[in-house]
């Protein structure tokens, strides 16, 4: 049974605002520095991070996530937009290389659009069906995870301001992930080199196992 906005009554019933939970997180950085024609990669691995999430901002992530509206207008936007660029190509004297990009980017537009729609329709699906802690827990995680990255580049962001911005890579994932190196669970714009592969699962498996797995604190 779906609630008014979106959210199944059980997650509504049984998620208060104020519940925490809690999880030790491996986080690596890439910086990407170029001089000339040489480019220098390096890649670090922070100390294990305990991070928490309430059972607001866990809500929150499921409304967002499983919300069509942003990609429908994506969608709408990458139609539209084509055809603005045909009505204004004349007047505006654009080349055909110049709409080629614009026409492009409407078909990126669509598809992206279209992608992440059926994304959220299937969470949102997923979601009508889950009655058990056992079945939110994965999402709760997926929710601080998601957390956790945004935090990262937050953190480079206050550090560094917008230098380089665009070659950094932010990498995080849950300690009890790592140490069985299921990867899949990370979230990450980059690849990890071997070396910071291999001290990123000797790190989490040094993390006692109480740590390695989601804990509801409160």
């Amino acid at each position: 049974m779906a609630s008014k906005d979106n959210l199944p009554v059980w997650i509504q019933e049984n998620v208060p605002d104020d519940a925490v939970w809690s999880e030790y997180y491996l986080i690596a950085r890439k910086e990407e520095t170029r001089s000339g024609n040489r480019v220098h990669i390096n890649q670090t691995l922070k100390e294990p991070q305990e991070a928490s999430i309430s059972g607001k901002e866990v809500k929150d992530y499921l409304r967002q996530s499983s919300s069509v509206t942003t990609w429908i207008v994506l969608i709408v936007i990458g139609i539209a937009l084509p055809l603005l660029m045909t009505v204004l190509k004349e007047p505006m004297e654009m080349s055909s290389g110049f709409l080629t990009v614009w026409y492009i980017l409407a078909v990126l537009l669509v598809v992206s659009g279209i992608v992440m729609l059926v994304k959220s329709r299937q969470l949102a699906a997923s979601l009508q069906s889950i009655d058990s802690w056992e079945a939110l827990e994965p999402l709760i995680e997926l929710a601080l995870t998601d957390k956790v990255y945004n935090a990262e580049i937050a953190a480079r962001k206050e550090e560094e301001g917008e230098q380089g911005a665009a070659y950094a890579g932010y990498f995080c994932i849950p300690a009890h992930a790592a140490v069985r190196e299921d990867f899949e669970k990370a979230k990450s714009n980059f690849g990890l080199q071997e070396n910071i592969r291999t001290s990123l699962v000797q790190a989490a498996a040094a993390i006692p196992a109480e740590g390695q797995k989601l804990v509801k604190k409160q």
